[in-house]
């Protein structure tokens, strides 16, 4: 059950203890609130992981299988994948002391976690290189465990130096994978463009004209 789950020892905890995986600076700060703040890039971690957790599932399993496929760098082994359920509790209302015992309990809901694992290469500290693990994260709501794989994947895309490859890009990959930005800007497409398509209907003529009249002469040339 639940409980003996919770003693099942995490894969990444035995490969930390055998110095496999990459180490990373730890990042305390607080997190953005993506439903508060416009996405401004390079966006913080706890950013992209927001935002691939909210993005349209489709989107980031598409991206993410890009990223696979070798349109990325990416290319996992799925260390750990978990489901559960995460409690949800407000504080107590004028509670200064941010207590779990105090909070109050509304309901859980239905997560699912990834842990991927991707081979790279780091600094061995003695001016050299080894081969280490990097580890890239996905949890998303509910049960979809490919999303979360999917999220997984990216999150690693994101974090690399080379940005060769669009799945590597954050302002690519997150406005992408939003489904209200993208279902907004496609559907204002419905709407009166009168002014731009004059314009790029008179540039047509013109292009046209022009180009009619250089053959008119050349024309007159050869005669």
């Amino acid at each position: 059950g639940a409980t003996a789950l919770a003693h099942v020892p995490r894969v990444l905890d035995r490969l930390r203890e055998l110095d496999m995986v990459r180490s990373w600076p730890v990042d305390d700060a607080e997190p953005v609130d993506v439903t508060k703040t416009p996405l401004a890039f390079p966006a913080p971690r706890s950013v992209v992981l927001q935002a691939l957790s909210r993005g349209l599932t489709q989107a980031v399993v598409a991206i993410g299988y890009a990223a696979i496929r070798g349109f990325g760098l990416s290319h996992p082994t799925v260390g750990e994948l978990r489901r559960g359920a995460l409690a949800v509790t407000i504080d107590a209302p004028g509670s200064t002391d941010a207590s779990a015992d105090d909070a109050y309990y509304l309901g859980s809901i239905p997560a699912t976690e990834v842990e991927s694992l991707i081979v790279c290469d780091e600094d061995d500290g003695a001016g050299g290189h080894r081969s280490a693990l990097d580890v890239g994260y996905g949890l998303v709501m509910g049960s979809d465990e490919s999303k979360a794989i999917a999220m997984s994947v990216l999150d690693h895309s994101l974090r690399a130096d080379d940005v060769r490859y669009p799945t590597q890009d954050q302002e690519f990959v997150l406005y992408h994978i939003d489904g209200v930005e993208a279902t907004g800007f496609i559907s204002h497409l419905k709407l009166p463009h009168y002014v731009t398509f004059q314009s790029k209907l008179d540039s047509a003529v013109r292009s046209m004209a022009a180009k009619g009249e250089k053959g008119e002469k050349g024309g007159e040339a050869d005669a």
